[in-house]
This record gives structure tokens, C-alpha cells and sequence, in this order.
């Protein structure tokens, strides 16, 4: 696994451990569930590192249903209203079967089916498209793509909590400084507690020439789009820093890629080929679920903040496969 930069204030690395990898890979006693999920529309992967931990986790929606992970040593790790539903899938998670049987539980639950879709009245969550899209651009993607989504619930660490007060205060000052002078000022009922700090990148996309993407996702709430590009410009300002000052940035996110395609979580298609480094390039983009739920009001103060906190950000939609397109509304 690289080894971070002794210099550098950031830190990441989402590279999983060998103890983890194995456990994954074909022959590993999990490996039978990397084609579960592929089978499964309603299920994603997620994976990650960081100084102290690794894991490889199923999600449905915003549910994650297990995690594989290595602290001192591997174990699983769930949450009890999961096991409450079919505690037999958590005591042998070697059984496909067990797992059926908690998807079946999973959707008729009132509460729980809410962090995917609601099955009385249809409507699609977050959640639902967080799984459509990872599932589109990892390993569904197709020739003519011109990304691949590489991680999702990025966070990049810092050297220590004194460099973490630091870099984020300088951020959070200057978007401040914005909103209250410029956004603010032209929209009085504007609520007074809008964040402009956050914790996490829905995705981090690449493209074919090295060009990094941050795509945050709102789904169908149309309340949070209008704020989004003071979100999107906080990660923007991040990650173009981390850029340049951490020399390891690039050679992990190769080591991460390149894991999760010999895992077959990521597919690269026929053609294309990771990129050597980075083009040096972030691009920022947004993506909604379906945009009939966002009024002229909401479309009107997006384009503000989108002039004022994050110009070069692009909005998407997408459809019923996952595949992003231009959004019509929010220009």
C-alpha cells in the first residue's frame, strides 16, 4: 500500500488492507458477494481505508446491510435493527439465501425501506440514486463514458487536528465572506444557518485524461439545490489544494482504482485505459433525480449561488439507468 507523504498536511488513502483484499478477492470467503451485489439493482459496494481501519461494505440505499472490516483483526459489523430482521444472514454470511431473505424484509419495512425507495407511494430516495449512478459509472460503465466514478463518501484526512482547524477555517472564511456579502444580501429569506463547511464527497469521478470530478447528489430535494454550489465550492477549494500540495494524492487513488479492478468492482472499458496522473483539472458537478419538483424560485437562486460560490459547476439528471445528462432547468 503507498505510504503517505511524511511532508504532507492531508492524508488519503482508501486502499484496502491485504487481510480485507483477500477475504474479497476470487477464492476469498466473501468473494461470492461481489456478484451478489452485480445481480442485485437495489445493492452497491463500498470500500475504503484510512490510517486505522479498512473495510468493504453492501449497501442498499443509503443502508449498509454489512461491513467487513480490520481494525486489530477481521470481523463483521452491522447494525442490530439489520440483524433484528434476519439475524440468520449475520450469524452465516457465507449464505446467499439468508441474504434474500433480509432484502425481502428490507423493502416491506416501514421505516427502513425509506433510505432506498418508499414502496407505498414510490417515491425515490437519495439513496435509490446514489446505487443507480455508482452502479452505472463503476462497473457498468460503457465505451463512449468519458468517467468512472472511483470512490463515493470521500474524505480526505489531515496531519493533525491543529492543520485541520487550520485549512478549513481558510476556506470557511472566504465562503462566509461570500455569503454574507453577496448571496445574502439579494435573497432575504434566506435562512441563517446555511453550512458552508461539510464533511463528505457524494463521488469523486475521473476522467479518461485525468481530469478529478466531484458530483455531489441531491436526488429529488429540492429544498438543498439552490444551496449546492456553496457545498460543491467548499470540496472544490479542498481538493484543489490537496492537489497540489500532497504528492501521494494521485499514486493512491491509482492503488485504490486499481484494486477495485482486480476485484470487479470498477470496470474499465474496452479502449480506455487509467490515466498515468492527473490533468491538474476538478470539474464540479451536481446531480438532481428528476427535476419537475424544482420551482423558478429554486432554479433562480441555484444560478445565483452558482455565480457567486462555484462558476464552472454543471448540473445533471439522470434516467431510469443511471446515465447523467444534461439538466434543462438548472443552467
Amino acid at each position: 500500500m503507498a505510504k503517505q507523504s511524511v511532508t504532507s498536511d492531508f492524508y488519503y488513502d482508501r486502499t484496502m488492507k491485504p487481510v480485507i483484499f483477500d477475504q474479497i478477492k476470487e477464492g476469498g470467503q466473501y468473494h461470492w458477494m461481489v456478484q451478489y451485489v452485480k445481480d442485485h439493482p437495489e445493492l452497491d459496494f463500498q470500500t475504503g481505508s484510512n490510517k486505522s481501519n479498512s473495510w468493504f461494505s453492501v449497501y442498499r440505499g443509503t443502508s449498509k446491510i454489512i461491513k467487513i472490516k480490520k481494525t486489530g483483526e477481521s470481523k463483521i459489523s452491522y447494525e442490530k435493527k439489520y440483524y433484528d430482521l434476519c439475524p440468520e444472514y449475520y450469524e452465516n454470511p457465507t449464505e446467499s439465501v439468508h441474504l434474500n431473505t433480509l432484502l425481502d424484509k428490507l423493502k416491506t419495512d416501514p421505516i427502513l425501506s425509506r433510505y432506498y425507495e418508499d414502496e407505498s407511494t414510490g417515491k425515490k430516495n437519495e439513496g435509490y440514486y446514489q446505487n443507480l449512478i455508482a452502479r452505472r459509472y463503476t462497473f457498468l460503465n460503457k465505451p463512449n463514458d468519458e468517467f468512472i466514478i472511483i470512490d463515493k463518501e470521500l474524505v480526505i484526512g489531515f496531519k493533525d487536528k491543529a492543520t485541520k482547524k487550520r485549512i478549513l477555517g481558510q476556506i470557511d472564511a472566504e465562503l462566509k465572506n461570500l455569503l454574507k456579502n453577496k448571496f445574502r444580501p439579494s435573497l432575504k429569506s434566506l435562512r441563517k444557518d446555511v453550512a458552508t463547511t461539510y464533511g463528505e464527497v457524494d463521488f469523486l469521478g475521473l476522467s479518461w485524461d485525468g481530469d478529478l470530478i466531484i458530483m455531489e447528489l441531491k436526488g429529488d430535494d429540492p429544498q438543498n439545490t439552490f444551496t449546492s454550489p456553496i457545498q460543491v465550492g467548499f470540496y472544490q477549494r479542498l481538493l484543489s489544494q490537496v492537489q497540489k500540495e500532497y504528492p501521494d494524492f494521485y499514486k493512491n487513488i491509482y492503488n485504490m482504482l486499481k484494486q477495485k479492478v482486480d476485484l470487479g468492482l470498477v470496470t474499465i472499458p474496452e479502449g480506455r485505459s487509467i490515466p498515468k496522473s492527473l490533468s491538474g483539472k476538478i470539474k464540479s458537478w451536481l446531480i438532481v433525480g428528476e427535476e419537475k419538483n424544482l420551482s423558478e424560485e429554486i432554479c433562480s437562486r441555484y444560478i445565483k449561488a452558482k455565480e457567486i460560490f462555484c462558476p464552472d459547476i454543471e448540473a445533471f439528471t439522470c434516467n431510469n439507468e443511471g446515465t447523467l445528462r444534461k439538466s434543462e432547468k438548472l443552467l
